[in-house]
């Protein structure tokens, strides 16, 4: 039986006593911070389907980073090691849940509007916000035909953030300044 991820989400396959994960690390290559947190939840759920029951299992995990503590945490299955090395790295870098995050994407339909009012948003919240950390834009990418460049801003007192963000919405979304509409995403999910 070959599969992708769709496997390893609670299906209860009977008689499976042997799981290979092939190039587990890949995951871990993903431009966002919790990578690591899902790559170690994948590989324990797909470890999870291999010796159910009656039956002995056994999982063979192929990596390129084997000393990656995800890698290492998901191969005893131990939650606690994880979640000391993925806190440590969390507060080090500032991600949650030691800040919030929102994201801003500025979408238009042309490229040259996108990067162009992206890069004075950016300027913009800089310049009128303080105790913040704004990564980005992040290069045009393209979907269904919309071209979009995400900010990302890290903060942790969000009454100023809503108010400059209540601004540029207001600006651009509003007025239709630009071309452009620039939607915020509090807390995202993923920030790539």
């Amino acid at each position: 039986m070959l599969g992708t991820q769709m496997i390893a989400k609670g299906l209860d396959f009977s008689n499976v006593t042997f799981v290979g994960v092939l190039m587990a690390d890949l995951s871990l290559m993903v431009p966002d911070f919790r990578a690591s947190e899902r790559t170690f939840q994948l590989l324990c759920q797909v470890a999870g389907r291999s010796g159910r029951g009656e039956k002995q299992g056994t999982v063979m995990i192929q990596t390129f980073n084997p000393e990656h503590y995800a890698i290492k945490a998901a191969v005893k299955q131990d939650y606690d090691a994880f979640f000391k090395e993925e806190i440590a790295f969390r507060k080090k870098a500032k991600y949650p849940p030691y800040c919030h995050l929102v994201s801003v994407i500025v979408q238009s339909r042309s490229p040259k509007n996108v990067h162009s009012i992206a890069l004075d948003i950016s300027q913009y919240l800089k310049d009128h916000l303080e105790k913040v950390r704004i990564i980005g834009p992040q290069s045009t990418f393209k979907m269904q035909d919309i071209y979009r460049e995400r900010i990302l801003i890290k903060y942790i007192e969000s009454k100023p953030i809503y108010e400059q963000l209540s601004i540029i919405d207001d600006y651009y979304n509003r007025t239709r300044k630009g071309g452009v509409i620039v939607a915020c995403d509090f807390n995202p999910y993923s920030t790539y």
